[in-house]
């Protein structure tokens, strides 16, 4: 990790004032003084590596839910920017959905989900999320990411991921969260996602592709795709918590066909969740003018897990 002017600066009064103490008088630099001077240098600019306990480790999905606007209406939410432009409201490539700011001001993202949960949780009571997290506490939702290759957690170039489904009946903390440490089955009649990333400043980063997620709500199981989609995950250290988002863009006919296929969901409310996607749908604009997809993004928390495979 690089270090400021400021902080060489500092670091090299500090060893002026430690040799002063040990007796030494003010002197023209020598050479030795100067090599030590180097040294203290190379130290400061030297590269942070921080290397993990093994080449390979695994998380699970501790907690899932949908990432909104800070506050309705602000157009400040999480997420990527999947298209690779920036849109103002009315851009006819997005469908005239403009794009959303991230609440570390990076422009351009690509969340129109964001905008339109809030409406969903006035149509459910807000029951979304609680259904999914009820759905990771009983076993039926578990997703494991398990990244190999790791030459440094802090920093790595290249990195390659799984996501699977894997099965168990986990234990669950007083956070009402799945706790850390367990061993889970891997589902081996399910597809794998393999994705290629890199870690920076302990971030993962993944690089575009389709990434199927299970949901589970109520009685019914279903997967979404999440067509180019990215993984930020933040990876601490000591066995903690990490945290990051997942987004994408999600099929309207493939999530028209999901609902359809869900019985105890009111078809009026079917119909109103299309309407919605519908009109906030800003990706994969077809020749009519329409766009065919709807961005939006997954908040995560993950926890060190183990898998049998």
């Amino acid at each position: 990790m690089k270090r400021g002017p400021l902080a060489r600066g500092a670091m090299a009064l500090f060893a002026g004032l430690t040799l002063c103490a040990a007796g030494c008088a003010p002197t023209p630099t020598t050479p030795d003084v100067a090599a030590h001077d180097a040294a203290v240098e190379a130290a400061a600019d030297a590269r942070v590596v921080c290397p993990p306990p093994s080449q390979r480790v695994s998380f699970v999905f501790a907690r899932i839910a949908f990432v909104r606007e800070t506050m309705q209406g602000s157009d400040i939410a999480d997420g990527f920017n999947i298209d690779n432009r920036v849109s103002r409201d009315g851009d006819v490539m997005t469908c005239r959905a403009g794009d959303l700011t991230s609440p570390t001001g990076e422009t351009g993202i690509d969340n129109q989900l964001a905008r339109l949960m809030p409406t969903v949780d006035m149509m459910t009571g807000g029951a979304v999320d609680g259904a999914i997290q009820t759905a990771i506490n009983n076993g039926q939702m578990l997703v494991v990411i398990t990244i190999s290759d790791i030459d440094d957690m802090c920093n790595d170039d290249r990195v390659t991921i799984k996501v699977q489904r894997v099965d168990g009946m986990p234990t669950v903390g007083s956070d009402m969260a799945v706790d850390p440490g367990q061993t889970f089955d891997l589902q081996r009649m399910t597809p794998i996602t393999d994705l290629v990333g890199s870690i920076t400043n302990r971030t993962l980063v993944t690089e575009p592709a389709t990434l199927p997620l299970p949901v589970a709500i109520l009685d019914a199981q279903f997967t979404v795709r999440f067509y180019d989609s990215r993984m930020r995950l933040r990876l601490e250290q000591d066995g903690a918590d990490g945290a990051g988002i997942i987004g994408g863009a999600i099929s309207l006919v493939e999530f028209a066909d999901v609902l359809r296929s869900i019985e105890n969901i009111p078809d009026s409310l079917k119909m109103q969740v299309n309407s919605g996607l519908t009109l906030f749908a800003d990706l994969d604009r077809n020749p009519m003018g329409r766009c065919q997809k709807i961005s939006g993004a997954l908040r995560l928390t993950v926890r060190p897990a183990f898998v049998l495979e």
